[in-house]
């Protein structure tokens, strides 16, 4: 399965949908300048950003550092990044945990998107 990161707009939320497997050898930094590129603008539209894991397959430690560069780029330009839809078995125990604990992470899109202020 080839990874892909289609987005939908779902109020002042882009919604990003991770498809196939985020790690090691996947284009990740082509989906970091796509979330990156219109924050860097003087007045970017979207601040608000949801990552929904719900069809990912698999995550490691390069995955994982990928989120964390991304939700890094976009905290430092007055962005908000958080995750949703983890599916069980889409990494070591450790590596959820760390998601867990690095990222706000909800069970459902919809509460998700609805945390925002």
């Amino acid at each position: 399965m080839k990874t892909g990161f289609p987005s939908r707009i779902v109020g002042d939320v882009k919604v990003f949908e991770a498809e196939g497997k985020l790690t090691s050898g996947t284009k990740m930094d082509g989906f970091i300048e796509t979330v990156i590129g219109p924050l860097s603008q003087t007045s970017p539209a979207w601040r608000k950003f949801v990552l929904n894991l719900r069809f990912a397959r698999k995550i490691d430690g390069s995955g994982i550092r990928a989120l964390e560069e991304l939700e890094t780029r976009v905290t430092a330009c007055g962005g908000q990044l958080k995750i949703c839809c983890v599916p069980e078995g889409l990494g070591t125990p450790r590596l959820l945990l760390h998601l867990n604990l690095k990222f706000e992470v909800h069970d459902d899109e919809l509460a998700c998107i609805r945390s925002f202020p």
